[in-house]
């Protein structure tokens, strides 16, 4: 009796056994083809319910197929194909740290020098004034408009007493004193009845200059109060220039958009 190897059903032979066959060796059939069965669906604990036509939209083999497809249903009854893997729709836009757009993207330039704003709301939005790296200069000019200064007019009151102080030798104008003295000339009054006076005459003298003429100065106590109410004032019109920094260089990274092929 010929007994075959008993691996998987593709290892079955149908015209096993022969009619010629011992029937004691029926056994070694029946277990062998239980053996088979379980090493072909090694993992089924429940009942298989697909139909033959579903099971037979599943193509498994890889004929046909290329590197980095997968095995994809169209969701009929017809067999499933081999596609290759599409991670992002045609029209997806991105943005790459990179030179180059990579493989399967092109680069889009529509947009050029511009920052990168985040959004809450929709995007795809565009706005601004100026270029990235061109900024407008901050060179400006302030106008005041025609006005007036009102100030009162005011007196101030006080009240300060100079401090006493001794003039010193050197501090007096230059001056002389005056006195009187005895001069060199003796003379003889005679009066009526022989009677007389004999002495010598009087002169005033003066004495030598003496002082220096010098300054002095004298120390002053009190407070200054201030009072009185009026007004006066001026008025003017005029503009002040002001000029800012035109560099703006805030640090960034280059950026491109590509959109999916």
């Amino acid at each position: 009796m010929a007994i075959e190897t008993f691996g998987f059903i593709d290892d079955l032979n149908a015209a096993n056994p022969t009619a010629t066959d011992n029937v004691s060796e029926g056994d070694d059939h029946l277990r062998g083809v239980k053996a088979t069965l379980k090493s072909t669906f090694p993992n089924t604990d429940a009942a298989i319910t697909p139909t033959a036509a579903e099971i037979n939209t599943l193509d498994m083999s890889a004929s046909g197929s290329t590197s980095g497809q997968v095995l994809m249903s169209n969701g009929t009854a017809s067999p499933s194909s081999w596609q290759a893997i599409v991670s992002f729709a045609s029209g997806t836009k991105m943005v790459f740290v990179q030179a180059s757009a990579p493989t399967g993207w092109t680069q889009d330039t529509t947009n050029n020098d511009k920052g990168l704003r985040v959004v809450s709301g929709s995007g795809g939005g565009a706005g601004g004034t100026h270029a990235f790296s061109s900024p407008p200069s901050t060179a400006h000019t302030h106008t005041g408009a025609s006005h007036t200064h009102s100030t009162p007019n005011h007196s101030h009151s006080h009240t300060l007493s100079a401090g006493a102080h001794t003039l010193s030798t050197s501090e007096m104008p230059s001056h002389t004193h005056t006195e009187e003295g005895y001069s060199n000339t003796y003379y003889t009054q005679m009066y009526s009845g022989d009677q007389g006076f004999r002495g010598y005459g009087f002169t005033d003298k003066n004495t030598s200059s003496t002082g220096g003429g010098g300054s002095h100065s004298h120390s002053l106590a009190g407070s200054i109060s201030s009072g009185g109410a009026s007004t006066s004032g001026a008025g003017g019109t005029g503009a002040t220039g002001s000029a800012g920094p035109t560099a703006f260089a805030p640090q960034y990274v280059d950026v491109i958009v590509c959109t999916k092929d």
